[in-house]
Protein backbone atom coordinates (compact mmCIF):
# COMPACT_ATOMS: atom_id res chain seq x y z
CA UNK A 1 0.00 0.00 0.00
CA UNK A 2 2.92 2.17 1.07
CA UNK A 3 4.39 1.63 -2.23
CA UNK A 4 1.50 2.66 -4.27
CA UNK A 5 0.65 5.88 -2.71
CA UNK A 6 4.56 6.84 -3.00
CA UNK A 7 4.82 5.62 -6.73
CA UNK A 8 1.23 7.64 -6.97
CA UNK A 9 2.69 11.30 -5.76
CA UNK A 10 6.07 10.25 -7.03
CA UNK A 11 5.99 13.96 -8.02
CA UNK A 12 5.71 15.08 -4.57
CA UNK A 13 8.41 12.48 -3.18
CA UNK A 14 10.89 13.92 -5.41
CA UNK A 15 10.15 17.61 -4.52
CA UNK A 16 10.09 16.91 -0.97
CA UNK A 17 13.85 14.90 -1.43
CA UNK A 18 15.15 17.48 -3.80
CA UNK A 19 14.46 20.31 -1.16
CA UNK A 20 16.25 18.70 2.05
CA UNK A 21 19.13 17.47 -0.20
CA UNK A 22 19.65 21.24 -1.44
CA UNK A 23 18.32 23.45 0.71
CA UNK A 24 20.36 23.55 3.61
CA UNK A 25 18.63 25.04 6.19
CA UNK A 26 15.88 22.41 5.88
CA UNK A 27 18.80 19.10 6.00
CA UNK A 28 18.12 17.97 9.47
CA UNK A 29 15.06 16.39 7.39
CA UNK A 30 17.36 13.94 6.14
CA UNK A 31 17.43 12.21 9.34
CA UNK A 32 14.23 12.16 10.05
CA UNK A 33 12.68 9.46 8.63
CA UNK A 34 15.91 6.98 9.77
CA UNK A 35 15.21 8.07 13.25
CA UNK A 36 11.14 7.77 13.06
CA UNK A 37 11.69 4.20 11.11
CA UNK A 38 13.95 2.87 13.89
CA UNK A 39 11.51 3.91 16.78
CA UNK A 40 8.51 2.11 14.62
CA UNK A 41 11.45 -0.79 13.95
CA UNK A 42 11.39 -1.45 17.81
CA UNK A 43 8.03 -2.05 18.33
CA UNK A 44 7.53 -3.97 14.63
CA UNK A 45 7.17 -7.60 16.21
CA UNK A 46 4.35 -6.06 18.52
CA UNK A 47 2.15 -4.31 15.91
CA UNK A 48 2.59 -7.35 13.83
CA UNK A 49 0.57 -9.87 16.58
CA UNK A 50 -1.89 -7.05 16.87
CA UNK A 51 -3.00 -7.20 13.06
CA UNK A 52 -6.26 -5.98 12.93
CA UNK A 53 -6.33 -3.46 9.81
CA UNK A 54 -8.78 -0.55 10.13
CA UNK A 55 -11.24 0.38 7.74
CA UNK A 56 -10.85 4.15 9.16
CA UNK A 57 -7.01 4.60 7.83
CA UNK A 58 -8.18 3.18 3.84
CA UNK A 59 -10.98 5.13 4.31
CA UNK A 60 -8.67 8.60 5.58
CA UNK A 61 -6.95 8.73 2.25
CA UNK A 62 -10.43 10.07 0.96
CA UNK A 63 -9.88 13.64 2.00
CA UNK A 64 -6.30 13.21 2.25
CA UNK A 65 -6.53 12.66 -1.49
CA UNK A 66 -8.59 15.42 -2.18
CA UNK A 67 -6.08 17.67 -0.26
CA UNK A 68 -3.43 16.41 -2.64
CA UNK A 69 -4.88 17.81 -5.31
CA UNK A 70 -5.32 21.00 -4.07
CA UNK A 71 -1.70 21.21 -3.10
CA UNK A 72 -1.11 20.18 -6.60
CA UNK A 73 -3.81 22.64 -8.49
CA UNK A 74 -1.99 25.29 -6.06
CA UNK A 75 0.99 24.39 -6.90
CA UNK A 76 1.40 24.50 -2.98
CA UNK A 77 4.58 22.11 -2.45
CA UNK A 78 3.68 22.50 1.28
CA UNK A 79 0.24 21.63 1.37
CA UNK A 80 1.09 18.44 -1.05
CA UNK A 81 4.09 17.56 1.42
CA UNK A 82 1.43 17.33 3.94
CA UNK A 83 -0.94 15.14 2.39
CA UNK A 84 2.35 12.99 1.83
CA UNK A 85 2.96 12.42 5.33
CA UNK A 86 -0.76 12.42 6.18
CA UNK A 87 -1.44 9.46 3.49
CA UNK A 88 1.56 7.43 5.00
CA UNK A 89 -0.45 7.78 9.05
CA UNK A 90 -3.51 6.40 6.79
CA UNK A 91 -1.81 3.57 5.37
CA UNK A 92 -0.08 2.72 8.65
CA UNK A 93 -3.11 2.68 10.16
CA UNK A 94 -5.26 0.83 7.46
CA UNK A 95 -2.16 -2.14 7.67
CA UNK A 96 -1.79 -2.09 11.37
CA UNK A 97 -4.68 -0.82 12.97
CA UNK A 98 -5.88 1.58 15.97
CA UNK A 99 -3.29 -0.12 18.86
CA UNK A 100 -0.39 0.13 16.58
CA UNK A 101 -1.11 3.26 15.22
CA UNK A 102 -1.50 4.22 19.29
CA UNK A 103 1.86 2.81 20.37
CA UNK A 104 4.04 4.95 17.62
CA UNK A 105 2.11 8.05 18.27
CA UNK A 106 5.79 9.86 18.31
CA UNK A 107 7.27 8.06 15.64
CA UNK A 108 4.45 8.68 13.06
CA UNK A 109 4.32 12.54 14.45
CA UNK A 110 7.88 12.83 14.32
CA UNK A 111 8.01 12.43 10.73
CA UNK A 112 6.07 15.38 10.29
CA UNK A 113 9.39 16.93 11.15
CA UNK A 114 10.51 16.09 7.26
CA UNK A 115 8.36 18.93 5.84
CA UNK A 116 10.30 21.81 5.15
CA UNK A 117 8.02 24.55 7.03
CA UNK A 118 9.33 27.45 9.42
CA UNK A 119 10.52 29.76 6.68
CA UNK A 120 8.67 32.67 8.44
CA UNK A 121 11.14 32.28 10.96
CA UNK A 122 13.88 33.87 9.04
CA UNK A 123 12.84 37.76 9.28
CA UNK A 124 12.11 37.20 13.24
CA UNK A 125 15.57 35.57 13.78
CA UNK A 126 17.32 38.16 11.41
CA UNK A 127 15.55 41.06 13.65
CA UNK A 128 16.55 39.64 16.84
CA UNK A 129 20.25 38.36 15.78
CA UNK A 130 20.44 42.07 14.03
CA UNK A 131 19.66 43.85 17.29
CA UNK A 132 21.49 42.07 19.72
CA UNK A 133 24.66 42.25 17.79
CA UNK A 134 23.87 45.70 17.09
CA UNK A 135 23.62 45.80 20.65
CA UNK A 136 26.83 43.87 21.79
CA UNK A 137 28.68 46.06 19.09
CA UNK A 138 27.45 49.42 20.79
CA UNK A 139 28.78 47.25 24.65
CA UNK A 140 32.13 46.53 23.13
CA UNK A 141 33.18 49.75 21.82
CA UNK A 142 33.15 48.70 18.15
CA UNK A 143 32.55 51.70 15.69
CA UNK A 144 29.75 51.08 13.10
CA UNK A 145 26.33 52.04 11.35
CA UNK A 146 23.57 50.19 11.73
CA UNK A 147 20.90 50.48 8.76
CA UNK A 148 17.88 47.19 9.74
CA UNK A 149 20.06 43.86 9.14
CA UNK A 150 22.66 45.91 7.13
CA UNK A 151 25.97 46.56 9.27
CA UNK A 152 28.71 48.85 8.15
CA UNK A 153 32.38 48.44 9.87
CA UNK A 154 35.38 50.12 8.96
CA UNK A 155 36.44 47.74 6.35
CA UNK A 156 33.13 46.71 4.86
CA UNK A 157 29.15 46.21 4.67
CA UNK A 158 28.21 43.02 5.95
CA UNK A 159 24.13 41.59 5.97
CA UNK A 160 22.70 39.73 8.31
CA UNK A 161 21.24 37.30 5.66
CA UNK A 162 19.07 34.25 6.14
CA UNK A 163 22.27 31.97 6.85
CA UNK A 164 22.98 34.41 9.49
CA UNK A 165 20.03 34.13 10.92
CA UNK A 166 20.62 30.91 12.65
CA UNK A 167 17.06 29.02 11.42
CA UNK A 168 19.63 25.74 10.33
CA UNK A 169 21.12 26.11 13.52
CA UNK A 170 17.77 26.46 15.48
CA UNK A 171 16.07 23.11 13.27
CA UNK A 172 18.32 21.21 13.97
CA UNK A 173 18.80 21.50 17.33
CA UNK A 174 14.80 21.23 17.81
CA UNK A 175 14.55 18.03 15.97
CA UNK A 176 17.48 16.72 18.36
CA UNK A 177 15.26 17.96 21.65
CA UNK A 178 11.72 16.45 20.57
CA UNK A 179 13.60 13.16 20.05
CA UNK A 180 15.61 13.64 23.18
CA UNK A 181 12.31 14.62 25.09
CA UNK A 182 10.58 10.97 24.24
CA UNK A 183 14.00 9.05 24.83
CA UNK A 184 15.45 10.23 27.86
CA UNK A 185 12.29 12.11 29.98
CA UNK A 186 8.85 10.73 31.58
CA UNK A 187 7.90 13.80 33.09
CA UNK A 188 6.41 16.70 31.60
CA UNK A 189 7.94 19.56 33.06
CA UNK A 190 11.15 18.42 31.83
CA UNK A 191 10.41 17.70 28.28
CA UNK A 192 9.47 21.19 28.52
CA UNK A 193 12.88 22.55 29.55
CA UNK A 194 14.68 20.20 27.41
CA UNK A 195 12.60 21.88 24.54
CA UNK A 196 12.74 25.12 25.77
CA UNK A 197 16.72 24.88 26.02
CA UNK A 198 16.99 23.16 22.63
CA UNK A 199 14.91 26.83 21.11
CA UNK A 200 16.96 28.92 23.07
CA UNK A 201 20.56 27.83 23.39
CA UNK A 202 20.99 27.73 19.35
CA UNK A 203 19.55 31.07 19.34
CA UNK A 204 22.04 32.55 21.89
CA UNK A 205 24.39 30.69 20.34
CA UNK A 206 23.88 32.01 16.58
CA UNK A 207 24.25 35.65 17.77
CA UNK A 208 27.69 35.01 19.21
CA UNK A 209 28.65 33.43 16.19
CA UNK A 210 27.46 35.89 14.10
CA UNK A 211 29.15 38.84 16.63
CA UNK A 212 32.48 37.36 16.89
CA UNK A 213 32.57 36.82 13.13
CA UNK A 214 31.92 40.95 12.84
CA UNK A 215 34.94 40.85 15.02
CA UNK A 216 37.36 39.05 13.43
CA UNK A 217 35.89 40.37 9.85
CA UNK A 218 37.24 44.02 11.84
CA UNK A 219 40.52 42.55 12.95
CA UNK A 220 41.48 40.72 9.77
CA UNK A 221 39.62 41.02 6.17
CA UNK A 222 36.23 39.56 4.80
CA UNK A 223 37.24 36.86 3.33
CA UNK A 224 39.20 35.12 6.05
CA UNK A 225 36.13 36.01 8.16
CA UNK A 226 33.73 34.25 5.86
CA UNK A 227 36.42 31.08 5.80
CA UNK A 228 36.24 31.24 9.56
CA UNK A 229 32.64 31.60 10.14
CA UNK A 230 32.08 28.83 7.69
CA UNK A 231 34.54 26.03 8.51
CA UNK A 232 34.72 26.83 12.26
CA UNK A 233 30.99 27.96 13.65
CA UNK A 234 29.63 25.81 10.72
CA UNK A 235 30.64 22.51 11.76
CA UNK A 236 32.26 23.22 15.39
CA UNK A 237 29.43 25.54 16.90
CA UNK A 238 26.14 23.27 15.75
CA UNK A 239 28.17 20.29 17.14
CA UNK A 240 29.27 22.02 20.66
CA UNK A 241 25.48 22.72 20.59
CA UNK A 242 24.12 19.37 20.03
CA UNK A 243 26.36 17.85 22.83
CA UNK A 244 25.59 20.26 25.64
CA UNK A 245 21.69 18.73 24.43
CA UNK A 246 22.58 15.40 24.67
CA UNK A 247 24.64 16.01 27.98
CA UNK A 248 22.19 17.39 29.60
CA UNK A 249 19.75 15.10 28.27
CA UNK A 250 21.42 12.05 29.92
CA UNK A 251 22.60 13.58 33.09
CA UNK A 252 18.61 14.36 34.15
CA UNK A 253 17.30 11.34 32.71
CA UNK A 254 14.16 10.11 34.16
CA UNK A 255 13.23 7.44 31.73
CA UNK A 256 14.21 3.53 32.87
CA UNK A 257 13.82 0.61 31.01
CA UNK A 258 10.59 -1.68 31.71
CA UNK A 259 9.87 -4.96 30.54
CA UNK A 260 7.30 -4.72 27.36
CA UNK A 261 3.80 -5.30 28.16
CA UNK A 262 2.86 -7.92 25.33
CA UNK A 263 -0.59 -7.14 23.56
CA UNK A 264 -3.12 -9.21 23.25
CA UNK A 265 -3.07 -10.39 19.17
CA UNK A 266 -6.52 -8.84 17.23
CA UNK A 267 -8.24 -10.73 14.67
CA UNK A 268 -8.57 -9.70 11.25
CA UNK A 269 -10.89 -7.93 10.56
CA UNK A 270 -12.23 -9.13 6.52
CA UNK A 271 -14.84 -6.01 5.65
CA UNK A 272 -10.77 -4.12 5.81
CA UNK A 273 -9.67 -6.13 3.12
CA UNK A 274 -12.44 -4.35 0.81
CA UNK A 275 -11.61 -1.03 2.15
CA UNK A 276 -7.63 -1.40 1.04
CA UNK A 277 -8.40 -1.20 -2.15
CA UNK A 278 -9.51 2.45 -1.75
CA UNK A 279 -5.50 3.09 -1.26
CA UNK A 280 -6.25 3.29 -5.46
CA UNK A 281 -7.48 6.71 -4.98
CA UNK A 282 -3.98 8.75 -4.82
CA UNK A 283 -3.05 6.76 -7.96
CA UNK A 284 -6.16 7.51 -10.27
CA UNK A 285 -5.48 11.48 -8.60
CA UNK A 286 -2.42 11.53 -10.09
CA UNK A 287 -3.79 10.47 -13.39
CA UNK A 288 -6.25 13.14 -13.16
CA UNK A 289 -4.00 15.93 -11.97
CA UNK A 290 -1.61 14.83 -14.61
CA UNK A 291 -3.71 14.61 -17.53
CA UNK A 292 -3.47 17.69 -20.03
CA UNK A 293 -6.66 20.51 -19.64
CA UNK A 294 -8.43 20.80 -22.76
CA UNK A 295 -6.28 23.12 -24.95
CA UNK A 296 -6.15 26.74 -24.16
CA UNK A 297 -6.17 29.50 -26.94
CA UNK A 298 -3.18 31.76 -26.17
CA UNK A 299 -4.34 35.18 -26.42
CA UNK A 300 -2.36 37.59 -28.78
CA UNK A 301 -0.67 40.32 -26.89
CA UNK A 302 -0.95 43.60 -28.57
CA UNK A 303 2.03 46.50 -27.97
CA UNK A 304 0.35 48.73 -25.33
CA UNK A 305 1.19 52.53 -25.30
CA UNK A 306 2.33 54.04 -21.61
CA UNK A 307 -0.27 55.37 -19.58
CA UNK A 308 -0.37 58.48 -19.11
CA UNK A 309 -1.23 61.16 -16.10
CA UNK A 310 -1.87 64.20 -17.74
CA UNK A 311 -2.18 67.71 -14.90
CA UNK A 312 -1.17 65.00 -11.96
CA UNK A 313 2.24 65.86 -11.91
CA UNK A 314 3.76 62.60 -13.21
CA UNK A 315 5.92 62.68 -16.32
CA UNK A 316 6.60 59.67 -18.56
CA UNK A 317 10.59 59.08 -19.21
CA UNK A 318 12.17 57.60 -22.07
CA UNK A 319 12.94 53.82 -21.24
CA UNK A 320 16.57 54.15 -21.18
CA UNK A 321 16.18 55.48 -17.88
CA UNK A 322 14.33 52.26 -16.66
CA UNK A 323 15.55 52.11 -12.72
CA UNK A 324 14.06 49.04 -12.12
CA UNK A 325 14.82 45.64 -14.19
CA UNK A 326 12.68 43.01 -13.42
CA UNK A 327 11.70 39.91 -15.87
CA UNK A 328 9.22 37.84 -15.52
CA UNK A 329 9.91 33.69 -16.36
CA UNK A 330 7.38 32.36 -18.86
CA UNK A 331 5.23 35.72 -19.28
CA UNK A 332 3.71 36.17 -22.62
CA UNK A 333 4.29 39.82 -22.50
CA UNK A 334 5.81 42.05 -19.61
CA UNK A 335 6.32 45.72 -20.11
CA UNK A 336 7.56 48.47 -17.86
CA UNK A 337 7.21 52.72 -17.89
CA UNK A 338 9.18 55.31 -15.81
CA UNK A 339 7.87 57.99 -14.39
CA UNK A 340 9.00 61.13 -12.50
CA UNK A 341 7.60 62.93 -9.88
CA UNK A 342 9.65 65.81 -8.74
CA UNK A 343 12.77 64.11 -7.81
CA UNK A 344 10.93 60.76 -7.21
CA UNK A 345 10.96 58.34 -10.13
CA UNK A 346 8.61 55.68 -10.11
CA UNK A 347 8.60 52.57 -12.40
CA UNK A 348 5.93 50.05 -13.30
CA UNK A 349 6.80 46.41 -14.16
CA UNK A 350 3.93 44.13 -15.75
CA UNK A 351 3.39 40.50 -16.43
CA UNK A 352 0.56 38.93 -18.79
CA UNK A 353 0.27 35.55 -18.62
CA UNK A 354 -2.30 34.79 -21.14
CA UNK A 355 -3.09 32.21 -19.52
CA UNK A 356 -1.82 30.93 -16.47
CA UNK A 357 -0.42 27.31 -17.53
CA UNK A 358 2.28 25.00 -16.67
CA UNK A 359 6.27 26.69 -17.37
CA UNK A 360 3.88 29.95 -17.41
CA UNK A 361 3.32 30.66 -13.86
CA UNK A 362 2.29 34.17 -12.59
CA UNK A 363 2.75 33.81 -8.92
CA UNK A 364 6.55 33.45 -8.60
CA UNK A 365 9.02 34.44 -6.00
CA UNK A 366 10.27 38.26 -5.89
CA UNK A 367 13.84 37.09 -6.08
CA UNK A 368 13.60 35.48 -9.78
CA UNK A 369 13.03 38.31 -11.32
CA UNK A 370 14.96 41.07 -9.66
CA UNK A 371 17.89 43.00 -11.72
CA UNK A 372 21.58 42.42 -11.24
CA UNK A 373 22.46 43.32 -7.78
CA UNK A 374 18.95 43.53 -6.02
CA UNK A 375 18.11 42.13 -3.17
CA UNK A 376 15.12 42.37 -1.00
CA UNK A 377 15.81 43.85 2.81
CA UNK A 378 14.74 40.97 5.78
CA UNK A 379 13.50 42.51 8.05
CA UNK A 380 12.53 45.84 7.24
CA UNK A 381 9.14 47.38 8.91
CA UNK A 382 6.77 47.24 5.66
CA UNK A 383 3.00 47.02 5.82
CA UNK A 384 0.51 46.01 3.15
CA UNK A 385 -1.14 48.85 1.34
CA UNK A 386 -4.67 48.91 0.06
CA UNK A 387 -5.51 51.76 -2.97
CA UNK A 388 -8.98 52.07 -4.37
CA UNK A 389 -9.97 48.15 -3.24
CA UNK A 390 -6.37 47.18 -5.10
CA UNK A 391 -4.30 44.86 -2.40
CA UNK A 392 -0.52 45.39 -2.48
CA UNK A 393 2.32 43.78 -0.77
CA UNK A 394 5.15 45.90 0.33
CA UNK A 395 8.63 45.23 0.60
CA UNK A 396 12.18 46.94 0.43
CA UNK A 397 14.99 46.39 -1.92
CA UNK A 398 18.39 47.36 -1.83
CA UNK A 399 21.83 46.99 -4.01
CA UNK A 400 24.48 48.92 -2.61
CA UNK A 401 23.62 52.34 -1.42
CA UNK A 402 20.35 52.27 -3.31
CA UNK A 403 17.08 51.68 -1.78
CA UNK A 404 13.64 51.10 -3.41
CA UNK A 405 10.10 50.37 -1.67
CA UNK A 406 8.22 47.83 -3.90
CA UNK A 407 4.77 47.03 -4.42
CA UNK A 408 3.42 44.04 -5.89
CA UNK A 409 -0.48 42.58 -6.69
CA UNK A 410 -1.75 39.78 -9.10
CA UNK A 411 -4.79 39.70 -11.21
CA UNK A 412 -6.17 36.83 -11.89
CA UNK A 413 -9.39 35.90 -14.11
CA UNK A 414 -11.09 39.84 -14.20
CA UNK A 415 -10.35 40.31 -9.99
CA UNK A 416 -7.17 41.52 -8.13
CA UNK A 417 -5.95 38.89 -5.43
CA UNK A 418 -4.94 39.95 -2.05
CA UNK A 419 -2.18 38.17 -1.81
CA UNK A 420 0.43 35.78 -4.02
CA UNK A 421 -1.50 33.27 -1.72
CA UNK A 422 -4.77 34.52 -2.52
CA UNK A 423 -3.67 34.33 -6.30
CA UNK A 424 -2.71 30.92 -6.02
CA UNK A 425 -5.72 29.82 -4.53
CA UNK A 426 -7.89 31.52 -7.20
CA UNK A 427 -5.65 29.64 -10.22
CA UNK A 428 -5.90 26.36 -8.43
CA UNK A 429 -9.84 26.37 -8.18
CA UNK A 430 -9.53 27.16 -11.91
CA UNK A 431 -7.58 24.30 -12.49
CA UNK A 432 -9.66 21.69 -10.65
CA UNK A 433 -12.36 22.96 -12.85
CA UNK A 434 -10.23 22.63 -15.83
CA UNK A 435 -9.81 26.11 -16.57
CA UNK A 436 -6.83 28.16 -17.01
CA UNK A 437 -7.47 31.93 -16.88
CA UNK A 438 -5.79 34.92 -18.33
CA UNK A 439 -3.27 36.24 -14.90
CA UNK A 440 -1.33 39.82 -14.45
CA UNK A 441 1.34 40.64 -12.31
CA UNK A 442 2.11 44.18 -11.41
CA UNK A 443 5.27 45.75 -9.74
CA UNK A 444 5.59 49.58 -8.45
CA UNK A 445 8.60 50.87 -6.95
CA UNK A 446 9.92 53.89 -6.37
CA UNK A 447 12.73 55.86 -5.04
Amino acid sequence: MAAVLIVAWWPTVQHLFDVVWNVDTYSHALIVPFASAWLVWRNFEDDQRMGAPSVWGAAALVPITVLWMMGRAMEAAIVQHLALLLGVQAVFLACFGWQATKRNFFPLAFLFLVIPFGGGLVIPLQRITAEMVVSLLSATGVSFQADGELIQLSNGLYEIAEACAGLKFLFTSAVTGILLCYLAFESWWRRAAMLLASVLVPVFANIIRVYTTLLIAEATDQDFAKSIDHVVYGWVFLSIVLFILIAIAYRFSDKHDELPVRPEPQPPVASARIWHSLIILPALAAIWMHAPLPKQQQCSVEEEAAPLCEGCGYRLLPSTHAQLAYGFEGADADKSFMYRHGAERFSVVAGLFAPDRQNHRVVQPIYRGLGEGWFVLSGAVVSDQEVDGIHFEEMIIWRGEERALLWRTHYVGGTFADSGRDAKMKLGLARLSGESPVAAAWYLSVT
